[in-house]
């Protein structure tokens, strides 16, 4: 750095663009060197797009200099133009392509780098976009391998084996992204498992271990509408009307257009021997989403069971 710095302020004078070009170059560079973080990764291609062009005032200027300081012909200049130009055109065209879309960027990527855990992780999630949950999980798999603290690789290749219905060996892995979450402190993936965790649960109607994940997830996020909706439905179904009803509540208050809150605090309502009140829900999820069936069947059924 030194030695090209003293280069170019000695040439100053005689060749005035070569400072230009290399203090260009060196200023707009200083702020992606790792003085300021700009992100998780150490260098990226488009930290050089601006500093380049210092790079490329050099190389302007220079190469006619340097041609007549070699005292080149005219014709092989023109000739040497002519082979460089549709090269550098061509390495473009290819580079370019690798940019088409996520796939591409992915797959090339993975193949120029080595235990690159980011890439296999967001390659899994675009072949699992695609429907291809199978080569999905073979990234989710290499990403936890190279990574196995992170939380997040846990979190997705979980998501993505449940998907595929392997329910046991999800479990597993939810269980893990929970525990690489408190020592990482990743409260966003501790909610997403514990969530999901308690949906296995509720549907194996292991109620006692689904409330407590319910509980764990609204202790990291008090208003998240759907895991109120969730705890609200196995209280409902063990004949705890109350807390039932407070968090169906509670969850039509954060979401007031779900149907499906709606719908299950009518069904609870004529539960709790107030046909009035689950008639009026029923109604309002019908007139926010006329198609919705299980309201309009809900509606159907109870309005016969009113007093003329």
């Amino acid at each position: 750095f030194i030695l090209i710095t003293t280069f170019a302020l000695r040439m100053y004078k005689k060749h005035p663009y070569f400072i230009v070009g290399w203090l260009w170059y060196v200023i707009t560079l200083l702020p992606v060197i790792g003085i300021f973080q700009s992100g998780a990764q150490a260098y990226a291609d488009r930290f050089v797009y601006i500093p380049f062009i210092g790079i490329y005032i050099i190389l302007a200027w220079g190469t006619p200099h340097f041609l007549k300081f070699i005292k080149t012909p005219q014709a092989v200049s023109t000739i040497i133009f002519f082979i460089i130009l549709p090269i550098l055109g061509t390495m473009t065209w290819f580079q370019i392509g690798y940019w088409k879309n996520s796939n591409t960027l992915y797959a090339h990527t993975l193949e120029v780098t080595d235990n690159n855990w980011l890439i296999h992780n967001n390659y899994g999630k675009v072949l699992e976009e695609m429907g291809k949950e199978k080569e999905a999980t073979n990234h989710f798999e290499k990403a936890m391998s190279i990574k196995p603290e992170l939380p997040v690789t846990h979190l997705n290749l979980a998501n993505n084996l449940y998907r595929l219905g392997k329910i046991s060996l999800s479990e597993k892995h939810y269980n893990m992204a929970l525990s690489a979450s408190y020592s990482s402190n990743e409260s966003e993936v501790a909610l997403k498992a514990h969530n999901r965790l308690a949906l296995i649960y509720q549907m194996q109607k292991k109620n006692d271990q689904a409330i407590m994940h319910y509980t764990e997830a609204l202790r990291i996020n008090p208003n998240e509408s759907k895991t109120l909706n969730n705890i609200a439905i196995i209280q409902a179904q063990t004949d705890n009307f109350q807390e039932a009803f407070a968090n169906f509540s509670k969850a039509l208050e954060l979401d007031p257009a779900n149907v499906e809150t709606l719908n299950n605090l009518g069904l609870l309502s004529i539960k709790m021997g107030n046909s009035e009140v689950g008639i009026y829900y029923f109604k309002r999820a019908v007139l926010l989403n006329p198609n919705y069936k299980p309201a309009q069947y809900n509606l159907a059924k109870y309005s016969k069971n009113l007093p003329k």
